[in-house]
């Protein structure tokens, strides 16, 4: 979401085939042809530190789907992610795409909803639980978002989770800061407030919201895993 810039400003995600590794070095999109993802470039860690990465759990330890490292861009820092590792100011940059909430490029897939139906990477209304900060929920009411909580820095707080805001309060997606997973699914565990070079953070499965019931595959809670069904034991718990 671009919570400072005008309505229709969308924070693209490129839509492209599974890439040479694997499925796990994509977005899953559940309503495109078999194998196609939301790709995320698979490159290794950037000069800033492998915190500017995904975990690659195809590829060799330390390989990682990189998000290029770039300044604020034009409109706001808030088009950017926060680089724990790097000086005051770095960012992780994530491009400043067109106005088109429904093209798949620009949408998470809605795993629960009919085909085609996308959760939109959009500057949604200001809800109940953080104005503006939130992925619009382009099936819901005007207004619904899932929003994601503007907390204190703490990484094991549930307010750095994705926060349901159609959910009971505290019902979070946390994101937690956990130890490098470079041969497994990419789920970390044991979560610290900041870690050591190729720490990640993982996408917790987080209890049920009012759309739909806690599960152990979690496809609507959550990113989806391509590559394999979470383990409980694998997964953090998000705090209520």
């Amino acid at each position: 979401a671009d919570a400072d810039g005008p309505a229709d400003d969308k924070l693209a995600i490129a839509c492209g085939p599974a890439d040479a590794g694997g499925p796990a070095h994509g977005l899953a999109y559940a309503d495109g042809p078999a194998g196609n993802k939301l790709a995320i470039a698979n490159c290794p860690a950037d000069a800033g530190g492998s915190a500017h990465s995904f975990a690659d759990a195809d590829d060799p330890a330390g390989h990682q789907p990189a998000i290029a490292n770039g300044p604020t861009d034009a409109d706001s820092h808030a088009h950017n992610l926060a680089d724990a590792n790097g000086p005051a100011g770095d960012k992780l940059a994530i491009a400043n795409g067109p106005a088109d909430a429904d093209g798949p490029a620009h949408g998470l897939a809605d795993a629960d909803g009919p085909a085609g139906d996308k959760l939109a990477i959009a500057n949604g209304t200001a809800d109940a639980e953080s104005p503006a900060h939130g992925l619009a929920d382009v099936d819901g009411p005007a207004g619904s978002n899932l929003a994601i909580a503007n907390g204190p820095a703490d990484a094991d707080d549930p307010a750095h989770g994705l926060a349901y805001a159609d959910g009971p309060a505290g019902d979070n997606l946390a994101i937690t800061n956990g130890p490098a997973d470079t041969d497994g699914p990419a789920r970390s565990a044991s979560p610290t407030p900041r870690g050591p070079a190729n720490d990640n953070l993982a996408i917790a499965n987080g209890s049920a919201d009012a759309d739909g019931p806690a599960d152990a595959d979690g496809p609507a809670h959550g990113l989806a895993d391509a590559d394999a069904p979470p383990t409980p034991e694998a997964l953090p718990t998000a705090s209520p």
